[in-house]
């Protein structure tokens, strides 16, 4: 089986210059997004056999709950563990989110998704115990 191409762009902070490396990776069956950024982890080589320092991502549950390996993956948005390897187009081009700051690599800033969400869900929680205590009257 042939090596698959995998381009990643890397960034130091939201601040930096981006930059990209290849790496061939090894594929298996099934295969996904997850697999080839641990196989890179585990060698940080580029395509020239040069060392590089291993890729980051976000990841937590590990089975497509949370959403936080979520990269863009030839340019749709995809979970890096759910996401299978068979039949993408290469070379493989993972990227981080585009609506986020880069903290580094293909991690990034979440904060303001996080606020967002914080603040929908104290509105619903005081909206549901105001329903509670002082149900309509129809």
């Amino acid at each position: 089986m042939a090596n698959l191409i995998v381009k990643i762009k890397r960034q130091a902070s939201s601040k930096n210059i981006t930059s990209s490396d290849s790496f061939a990776v090894m594929p298996h069956a099934q295969m996904t997004i997850r697999d080839i950024l641990k196989q890179i982890r585990k060698h940080p080589k580029d395509i020239h056999g040069k060392v590089v320092k291993p890729v980051l991502w976000d990841e937590y549950c590990t089975q497509g709950v949370c959403g936080s390996c979520t990269v863009l993956v030839n340019g749709v948005a995809k979970q890096s563990c759910l996401a299978k390897v068979e039949g993408l187009k290469t070379p493989v081009v993972i990227e981080p989110l585009s609506k986020f700051p880069v903290k580094r690599d293909l991690c990034v800033d979440r904060s303001s998704q996080q606020k967002g969400m914080k603040k929908t869900l104290t509105r619903n929680h005081v909206d549901s115990f105001t329903l509670t205590k002082n149900p309509p009257v129809f």
